[in-house]
């Protein structure tokens, strides 16, 4: 998609949609104004996005198609019906809390997202659209990165002893979202067909997004991108394997040669060992097994801890129909996407939960070679960040993720023509 294709199409879409893809081309800057929070959430523009979102999504919705359902959309339905239930309980618990009114709008994100997307993506020419908007949406990224990188860090802060340089982003995960998607999305058109690109702007366009996304994986210092990132690049490589394609050797030559000209091995040994010396210390017996994963392990231990002693029906459906706080590790604390949702859905809520990742699974299978390079890579993501982190609690993946995933709910005949 050329930009006056992207231009053609944004243009030609009603307000219920375009709202959204404007949402997407400015969100890095929203991020930026993280910090108004503390003067005031009512000046916060993510506060008023959180809140106007939801309202704007179920308008829309009222507006729009109702799409062919899938066998997706009713896993999806079932785990939606889970989350509200869950959020109703918190709600008639302790309805006047600001802490409560946060939650649900942040633990209904998937629920109302998700179904939107599936509304709004019709066709290869709808996702290509939202992609490429994420696309643009990285220029601001990348300045504000390369600024930091060659002027002067705006905000640095410190990790396991190694410096990471933020921005004026809350944390380290919005770098991270647009360097991993970056990378994805980039790699799916390298393999889409009928590009009439030249060997040269192929492989150009690749290693540029390679490069930059080296240089801002060692300057963020996060174990866990770091894991993504080799996952996808592995991924890729597995792909251009799978066509043969000459350029697999220009890519390995330039990309090494690249993270050699930076001293790869000296640069790689002296960022990543402060980065996983307390888990080495915990594989040789130096230290406890709760300081794992940079002490997750013991979070986790210490939410297990009286899990089981909770009543049947919290522990199938969710902790919140206990009635009783308090409720840590319902939202980003448990630091485990898939023990968060345990916890906020029960075990009925997580095997749906893996319910939708395996239904993905198998419907990517069948697709044509580009659609599968981005919908594994997508899975891969998700599921990675998920051992340590909650990615269905970050507004800005969730935008990709789930018009990847809403891409993957149309019939199956609509994706393969495509």
């Amino acid at each position: 998609m050329t930009f006056k294709a992207w231009k053609h199409w944004f243009y030609h879409l009603p307000w219920s949609l375009r709202w959204f893809v404007v949402l997407v081309l400015l969100r890095p800057a929203i991020d930026n104004f993280y910090f108004l929070k503390e003067i005031s959430p009512f000046l916060s523009p993510l506060y008023i996005v959180g809140v106007l979102t939801p309202f704007l999504a179920i308008f829309s919705l009222s507006r729009l198609k109702r799409p062919i359902a899938s066998s997706l959309d009713i896993y999806f339905k079932f785990w939606s019906i889970l989350i509200i239930l869950s959020v109703i309980f918190l709600l008639v618990e302790d309805p006047e809390s600001l802490r409560t009114l946060e939650l649900l709008f942040k633990l209904t994100l998937p629920v109302y997202l998700y179904f939107y997307l599936r509304a709004f993506i019709r066709s290869k020419e709808d996702l290509d659209g939202i992609l490429f908007t994420f696309l643009y949406s990285c220029i601001l990224v990348s300045v504000l990165f390369l600024y930091e990188l060659i002027i002067n860090p705006i905000r640095i802060e410190y990790s396991r002893g190694q410096e990471r340089i933020m921005g004026n982003f809350a944390d380290v995960m919005n770098y991270a979202t647009y360097l991993t998607f970056g990378l994805l999305v980039c790699g799916y058109y390298y393999f889409h067909p009928g590009k009439n690109k030249s060997f040269l702007q192929k492989n150009r366009n690749i290693l540029l997004v390679f490069i930059l996304g080296v240089l801002m994986l060692f300057k963020i210092n996060h174990v866990a991108t770091f894991v993504v990132f080799l996952a996808l690049f592995g991924l890729f490589f597995l792909f251009l394997l799978q066509r043969k394609q000459v350029g697999i050797l220009f890519f390995l030559m330039a990309g090494g040669l690249v993270l050699y000209s930076f001293g790869a091995g000296e640069s790689v040994t002296k960022r990543v060992n402060p980065l996983i010396e307390t888990d080495l210390a915990v594989y040789e017996g130096d230290r406890a097994e709760r300081f794992l994963l940079h002490g997750r392990v013991g979070r986790w231990q210490y939410i297990f801890e009286d899990y089981g002693d909770n009543p049947v029906a919290a522990i199938l459906l969710g902790l919140p129909l206990r009635l009783k706080g308090p409720y840590f590790g319902l939202a980003i604390s448990a630091h485990n996407d898939f023990i968060r949702i345990l916890l906020l859905t029960g075990i009925v809520g997580l095997a749906s939960y893996l319910a939708i990742l395996y239904n993905l699974y198998r419907k990517i299978r069948y697709l044509w070679q580009h659609d599968r390079f981005l919908g594994y890579g997508a899975l891969l993501i998700v599921v990675i960040y998920s051992v340590t982190l909650t990615p269905t609690m970050y507004a800005n993946m969730l935008y990709v993720v789930f018009a990847i995933f809403a891409y993957m709910g149309l019939p199956q005949r609509k994706i393969i023509s495509a």
